[in-house]
């Protein structure tokens, strides 16, 4: 072989080195954000941050949010009934991923049904949980209306309501099975009775006050993060309807 083609090998050689080192360290670099289990491997020392989107309803970002979920106006257990087309009992299944339309989509096998079309018990569902988690290198928990995602090996009750799609569309594969919470304060219900939910104060919870955040260890059992009197009355009063039903525990 010529000196001239030796060099060129080399060179060559010594490119595609450099390429596969480079390309496995950026490979290294990154992390796969759509993982729940890797998600919440740690969130107890996250940050909360609640977006109270119902409370603000004049806020165009706020109210940009709350047309993706739930947002029926719930003012007693009847209406709650009446504006959901699905109640059921689930418990989540391990398929479970953190979107990035600032959402967690849980899977969830349904227990029990209390109202709904076509469903059964042993049924898959797919939730829309209205909720995101921000990990790596941000550490964060954003919860909507004061939601907090469902808990593994727990069950719930959830009120839902199929997927807002334009008039005439039809759903899809996993679509048909989707759906969002009817309310997303009012729309889950653990039906095990565990920790307790009282009034938080809403600097806590405020991103622009970083000094008194509250972490999601100190959240994480309660039934939902509550800023106003008024919601956690309204919430205590529906739960009070499914304890007399038996459809959770008291």
């Amino acid at each position: 072989m010529k000196k001239g083609d030796k060099v060129i090998v080399i060179l060559v050689s010594l490119i595609l080195i450099v390429s596969v080192v480079v390309g496995f360290m950026t490979r290294q670099s990154y992390y796969d954000d759509t993982d729940f289990n890797k998600a919440v491997e740690n969130i107890d020392s996250f940050d909360v941050e609640l977006e109270p989107i119902s409370l603000f309803p004049e806020d165009p970002f706020l109210s940009t949010l709350g047309e993706q979920y739930g947002q029926e106006d719930i003012n007693s257990f009847s209406e709650l009934q009446d504006k959901s087309d699905l109640i059921v009992k689930v418990i989540p299944t391990d398929d479970r991923k953190v979107l990035f339309a600032r959402t967690i989509l849980s899977k969830v096998k349904v227990l029990d049904v209390y109202k709904g079309k076509d469903i059964t018990a042993s049924d898959n569902l797919y939730i829309y949980e209205p909720c995101n988690i921000q990990f790596g290198k941000a550490e964060l928990y954003e919860s909507y209306d004061g939601y907090i995602f469902m808990h593994k090996a727990r069950e719930y009750v959830l009120f839902l309501k199929k997927l807002n799609v334009p008039e005439g569309y039809r759903y899809r594969g996993k679509e048909k099975i989707s759906y969002v919470l009817t309310s997303m304060a009012f729309g889950k219900y653990s039906v095990q009775a565990y920790g307790h939910t009282e009034i938080i104060d809403e600097d806590r919870v405020n991103p622009y006050i970083a000094d008194k955040t509250i972490k999601f260890a100190e959240i994480k059992d309660m039934n939902l993060i509550a800023i106003r009197m008024e919601t956690l009355k309204k919430y205590n009063k529906i739960k009070e309807q499914l304890i007399a039903q038996d459809m959770i525990d008291p």
